[in-house]
């Protein structure tokens, strides 16, 4: 096998859209009796992991009968597989240029910040400007994915260009790498929630410029949603109302 011809790619893909209207029809019969059931499929980028245990908590009281899977992913791919209809929905940067594949829904508002070691030798204020960050020992995400774009445009922005010396795809090993050597790399500042997680560090603001960007749900637009999808806006509708959205990103909506 070396690969489908054009025609072949197509049968693919409308397959892949008669199956997910399939599960969508027997979801949608199990929610009339009030017995949904099945499995959410999200996709998310690796700054969102420390809100979406909040999510899934809320989403597991309210559907106890579905079980959730979760894929960390760029944002790019992340784009594909939804309208691939491999994801059901996905957590990423609003593009308000998109050309109107994907729906969305506002969740929070991300900042970056710079986590560094908690010894000497490194920052001990509250916040830090992008170009004095640039001069640290950086870990950074790989160039490939969107989130390290919007950290290499802040340093440009700054007028610098920042030369990572070690680069990861998890956010996990890039805060190991703070922890234990004597690197600092750039995260959201909603990682404060799991601090404890990597004990020995700080989290600093960075600003000039501050960078602040819309994280949203995805989802495939067509009627009628999805009932997984459904399921889920009608979580977050709840957890917007309680204010808890805005405690969890602690920017705002």
């Amino acid at each position: 096998f070396q690969g489908f011809t054009t025609e072949g790619l197509r049968v693919v893909e409308w397959a892949k859209r008669l199956v997910a209207d399939r599960n969508a029809m027997l979801q949608e019969l199990s929610m009339l009796q009030r017995n949904l059931t099945g499995r959410l499929r999200i996709g998310a980028m690796p700054n969102c992991s420390p809100i979406l245990p909040f999510i899934t908590r809320r989403f597991a009281e309210m559907y106890p009968a579905i079980r959730v899977s979760i894929s960390f992913l760029g944002v790019d791919e992340l784009r594909r597989k939804l309208t691939s209809f491999d994801l059901d929905a996905g957590l990423g940067y609003l593009d308000p240029d998109d050309p109107g594949l994907l729906a969305m829904r506002p969740l929070y508002r991300e900042q970056l910040g710079l986590l560094v070691p908690d010894e000497p030798g490194f920052p001990d204020s509250e916040s830090i400007t992008w170009s004095e960050a640039a001069a640290l020992p950086l870990c950074l995400l790989p160039g490939s994915m969107e989130e390290r774009r919007v950290v290499d445009s802040a340093f440009a922005e700054a007028g610098v260009e920042a030369v990572p010396r070690i680069e990861s795809d998890s956010i996990v090993n890039l805060a190991f790498h703070v922890m234990h050597g004597r690197f600092v790399t750039v995260m959201a500042h909603h990682f404060h929630h799991v601090a404890g997680a990597f004990p020995g560090t700080r989290m600093l603001r960075l600003n000039s410029p501050a960078i602040v960007r819309q994280v949203g749900l995805l989802w495939v637009a067509n009627e009628p949603i999805l009932p997984m999808v459904r399921a889920l806006l009608k979580t977050l509708n709840q957890m917007e109302a309680n204010a808890e959205l805005l405690d969890l990103a602690g920017g705002g909506v």
